[in-house]
């Protein structure tokens, strides 16, 4: 009980928060249309997931799902519906957890493939990204279950900022993560009716610059993965987690972590029958950051997801 109510103030107060950056925002100067930004797919994708007759296949993660994978060459493989619920890594995993469970059926298969950065920090829960979600899908708010998420929101925020307010809609409303929604790449109409993003499979590769990986890992990260395996389990759908792609040259740089996480995930029994090298790509597979794929790069990458599916689930 006492957890319940705990959970009841925290959505309050994350709902009366979202409520006054709403009466400060001034719709004149910024660029911030509810119909077309980026997240607002988060209805869409969740519209898709209801509709989705089972058993049907959910993708699960960040960036690097949804802009390197062709469900259609899923649906094709697996003759099922396909639902790609990834967006952005800094939305979480838990929120995407809490959403696939509420709308999931015997024999459904969950792809979940984390970005290397979930299991580091607390990413799993959310950033801003997660914040900005949740103000272009306010029904989300049932699914942050977990205070954690909601800190995570305000977290950054209430512990650097000067002024709180003035932070908030930097980033909310002005030219922080949803600056992307000006781009012609990222949009709400970006995505496939499968949830793929495609506006980038035309457009000609960008200089990225590939990030390094520190060799500390988060616990809870493993937990929280965890718990949401035991659960779809336990609905009687097939839990599957593999590794994100990445480029050739970042791979070179964290072999070492990756060494670490590899052996973390056996330690969890998370991973079956697959290694981080067989996701990694030439550098020229990618494009605009180190976990985009570009057209043949996504294919190359679905043949080889089809291809753990395959044996794990026959």
């Amino acid at each position: 009980m006492i957890k319940i109510i705990i959970k009841i103030m925290f959505i309050a107060f994350y709902c009366v928060m979202l409520v006054l950056l709403m009466l400060y925002l001034d719709y004149s100067s910024h660029n911030y249309d509810k119909k077309t930004n980026y997240f607002a797919a988060m209805n869409d994708k969740v519209a898709m997931l209801k509709s989705a007759h089972s058993p049907k296949i959910i993708l699960i993660g960040g960036s690097n799902v949804a802009f390197g994978i062709n469900s259609d060459l899923l649906n094709q493989a697996f003759n099922r519906p396909v639902v790609n619920l990834a967006m952005h890594a800094g939305i979480g995993l838990n929120f995407l957890f809490n959403i696939t469970l509420e709308h999931l059926n015997p024999n459904d298969i969950v792809v979940v493939v984390p970005e290397y950065e979930h299991y580091q920090g607390d990413l799993i829960y959310g950033d801003l990204a997660l914040l900005d979600t949740i103000y272009f899908y306010p029904a989300g708010v049932k699914y942050l279950m977990e205070c954690r998420q909601i800190v995570a929101t305000l977290e950054p925020n209430l512990g650097r900022a000067k002024n709180v307010r003035e932070h908030y809609i930097k980033y909310l409303f002005g030219k922080g993560a949803t600056a992307i929604e000006v781009s012609d790449i990222y949009h709400r109409n970006a995505f496939n009716g499968y949830g793929d993003v495609i506006s980038h499979l035309n457009k000609a590769k960008t200089d990225f610059v590939c990030a390094g990986m520190g060799h500390v890992f988060n616990d809870s990260a493993f937990t929280a993965i965890e718990k949401f395996k035991y659960k779809v389990v336990k609905k009687g759908a097939k839990f599957i987690l593999l590794y994100p792609c990445i480029p050739e040259s970042r791979y070179i740089k964290i072999q070492a972590p990756l060494e670490i996480l590899a052996q973390k995930m056996a330690d969890h029994k998370l991973i079956t029958k697959t290694l981080p090298f067989k996701y990694v790509f030439p550098d020229n597979y990618f494009f605009d950051t180190q976990y985009h794929l570009n057209s043949v790069g996504r294919n190359e990458r679905t043949y080889k997801v089809i291809e753990d599916i395959q044996g794990i689930i026959y």
